[in-house]
């Protein structure tokens, strides 16, 4: 932050006395700071790598901390040029040269005096003059000092353009002594090279630098930013009239959108397809499109297989005594429906089984298993999330992992993920079977098809009502838009799930009709309330009414779902009260706060209930998964989080600049839901943006609860819900066309 840019910062003066704990990850520094007087103070911030006695002014404020008493928060620093012989001894001294202490310190101040830091600059071949200087020496000296006046004029350059200490000292990580050179040639670049900065950052410091609104540079960036927001809306691309609106908007006259359309294609930065209107991509998901389509098409292509050959004792090779045989080891008895939909599953080299709730996928799933297992047949099962994955492992009784592991992804710094299963490396399995598929995005999508190689059968089941996957794409509605895959509907609601009102309810709501609630005895119920009385409702239900209704709940078995986050009645704000009626701060227990990112401030406690919102593939902790905070370290700013909810639980260290990745989920959004169960599930009906108000994202909401429903708020609102449109927004996708076109239709099956 530049300094002058404050509304009146404090400013502090002074010497590095010592150096208490730096996070080199952030920059997070703790420090103690001697004035002129002697008296030392507490300084702590966001700061570049200070050395002990290096001369610093710091802005920012005065604050007094619950546990560490007075203390200074830097937003800035300057690092001051030593002046005076006994400054720059001390300076010297102080161990911010690596190999000069302070006998040699001295001796280089009695050779050279107060021209010493001039001297090792810009006559390095001088210091040979000084007793124990070779040089070898004295080069490593100059390059030392030549690299710390780089840092510091680095941060000084970035600071005047509006970068903060933490974001700056990434930065100059990234990029080291060129960090001026580099953010003056293109500061867009930043948003590639540089974790934590996006469009909106870089632009402010382009203004800052005197870029033109309409330069070249800038221009295709922006392209690239809308495409990157389409693409975490969940559309694969853009038309090209609805980007050129966008970026026009951005004060981009429409011949500088063309040319800077052209320059990006030119540039490989997107892939335009099309004529009239053609659709923009960013080139890794228009090549998720492709790949998908290539792979399906090589999958289908495979013949359908012979029926096994008879085993000892047994009269047939049909595939109807296939059935018995799956129906006899797994020890159910299978309806109709269910015993085509295991015929299609054990003769196609692709199948796709959807259906609601009580419809019977997971019974299906364990047929399935007990036949693989009776025929000696390598079955993998996978889940887009590890707690997906734990259902399917707890209803089949065999290993399930999430798709990322499944696809064995690893980590490589410096480089970054891999999948280590691949079109060269494909899954050693007979049968691949995937649940959940509408939580599945396009490019996850797209890895899977890469790693399955015929004769392999991929056999993919979900619930094609639920709400699409988080990510870019809608894969399992465009496979059966496409009608390339065969594909099975589960229609029959069984006895012991069509008694479930919570069953019952999310098929009148996928059908447009209001739900039944407040029966005797019921588990789905409507509390009427105006949208000022929910927080205090939904928070007593959450604290006291539920577990007195149902003692054997505890309230971490209950989750609040949300439409949206914002609002009062939205994710963020109920979390807040949530956390501070189920686990309240109190005097002397440890805390941590940080900025999420939407920029508001999240306080950590043991104990706390939270959610990992985007994918750390070096953490291996994917977007969505649930943990429990178990330790916090104010003076570090980290907190310890356990997964135990995933198919491999882990404890996982976040340092500060990590926090970011973190959100409370006593309440969490729909959305964010996906593939979860919750023993009850509660969930605030109020007016939100209509698109959002879909059957869906309703429908989707009430499935994720075992035990009970309770729905809070206004019945008009609910009516819209359940009367409007079945989708929360048509998703812009070509997988669908793509597919008619390249695979052929299969043949009817036998």
């Amino acid at each position: 932050m530049n300094p002058s840019d404050r509304q009146r910062p404090d400013r502090l003066d002074g010497r590095v006395a010592r150096v208490t704990f730096r996070n080199p990850d952030n920059g997070f520094t703790v420090l103690r700071l001697e004035h002129e007087n002697g008296h030392r103070v507490t300084v702590v911030g966001h700061l570049p790598e200070l050395k002990e006695g290096q001369p610093v002014r710091f802005y920012g404020r005065w604050a007094d901390h619950a546990r560490y008493g007075r203390q200074f928060e830097a937003d800035a620093v300057e690092v001051v040029e030593p002046t005076g012989v006994e400054a720059i001894e001390r300076y010297l001294a102080s161990g911010v040269i690596p190999g000069v202490g302070p006998v040699l310190a001295k001796r280089l101040v009695e050779r050279f005096g107060a021209r010493t830091l001039e001297v090792i600059e810009d006559s390095p071949r001088r210091l040979t003059q000084v007793p124990g200087i070779g040089r070898q020496k004295a080069r490593q000296i100059h390059q030392a000092l030549k690299a710390q006046r780089e840092t510091r004029e680095s941060f000084i350059f970035l600071q005047g353009l509006g970068v903060g200490p933490a974001l700056a000292a990434r930065i100059h990580q990234t990029y080291g002594e060129r960090t001026i050179a580099r953010v003056k040639e293109d500061p867009y670049q930043l948003i590639y090279d540089v974790r934590g900065v996006g469009f909106l950052t870089a632009d402010r410091i382009a203004r800052s630098l005197g870029i033109a609104p309409d330069s070249p540079q800038r221009v295709q960036a922006l392209i690239r930013y809308r495409l990157q927001e389409a693409a975490l809306a969940g559309h694969t691309f853009l038309r090209q009239s609805e980007l050129e609106e966008h970026v026009v908007q951005e004060g981009v006259p429409p011949e500088g959108f063309q040319q800077a359309l052209e320059a990006a294609r030119v540039r490989g930065h997107v892939v335009v397809e099309g004529e009239g209107d053609p659709a923009v991509y960013l080139p890794y998901l228009f090549e998720a499109e492709v790949e998908v389509c290539r792979r399906l098409q090589v999958l289908l292509e495979r013949p359908a297989p012979a029926a096994p050959p008879c085993g000892s004792g047994e009269r047939t090779g049909s595939w109807e005594a296939e059935i018995a045989l799956a129906e006899a080891r797994s020890g159910l008895k299978l309806s109709d429906e269910q015993r085509e939909a295991l015929r299609q599953a054990l003769t196609q080299p692709v199948v796709i089984i959807t259906g609601g709730p009580g419809t019977g996928k997971t019974t299906l799933a364990r047929a399935i298993a007990a036949w693989c297992q009776a025929r000696q047949q390598r079955l993998v099962l996978a889940s887009p999330t590890g707690r997906a994955a734990r259902r399917l492992q707890e209803a089949t009784g065999l290993p399930a992992r999430t798709i990322h592991r499944t696809l064995e992804f690893t980590y490589v710094p410096g480089v970054g993920g891999r999948f280590l299963r691949n079109g060269s490396n494909p899954l050693e399995a007979d049968v691949v079977l995937v649940d959940e598929l509408s939580m599945v995005d396009l490019p996850l999508f797209a890895r899977l098809l890469a790693a399955i190689a015929p004769p392999t059968r991929l056999i993919l089941m979900g619930d094609a009502d639920q709400l699409p996957s988080v990510g870019p794409g809608q894969v399992l509605q465009d496979l059966l838009e496409a009608e390339v895959v065969p594909s099975v509907r589960l229609r029959q609601i069984f006895r012991q799930a069509a008694e479930s009102l919570i069953v019952q309810n999310a098929h009148r709501i996928r059908a447009g009709e209001l739900p039944v609630w407040n029966k005797p005895d019921g588990e789905f119920f409507f509390i009427q309330a105006e949208p000022e009385e929910i927080p205090d409702l939904v928070t007593d239900l959450v604290q006291r009414r539920l577990p007195a209704f149902l003692p054997d709940l505890p309230p971490g078995q209950i989750q609040v779902l949300c439409a949206t986050r914002k609002g009062p009645n939205g994710a963020d704000a109920l979390n807040r009260r949530l956390q501070e009626a189920l686990n309240p701060g109190r005097p002397g227990q440890a805390e941590v706060t940080a900025l999420g990112l939407e920029g508001e401030p999240e306080r950590f406690r043991v104990g706390d209930r939270v959610m990992q919102v985007r994918n750390n593939y070096e953490k291996m902790v994917f977007n969505g998964e649930l943990g429990r905070v178990v330790a916090v370290d104010p003076e570090e700013e980290t907190v310890t989080v356990v997964f135990d909810e995933t198919d491999e639980p882990q404890e996982v260290l976040y340092t500060s600049g990590e926090l970011e990745e973190l959100q409370l989920a006593y309440a969490t959004s729909v959305h964010k839901s996906q593939g979860s169960e919750y023993p009850v599930v509660v969930m605030p009906i109020v007016w939100v943006m209509p698109a959002l108000m879909s059957r869906n994202l309703l429908y989707t909401a009430i499935t994720r609860a075992k035990r009970m429903v309770v729905l809070v708020g206004q019945v008009d609102a609910l009516a819209r819900y359940c009367r409007g449109p079945q989708a929360v927004e048509v998703r812009a996708s070509r997988l669908a066309a793509r597919l008619r076109e390249a695979v052929a239709r299969p043949d009817e099956p036998r």
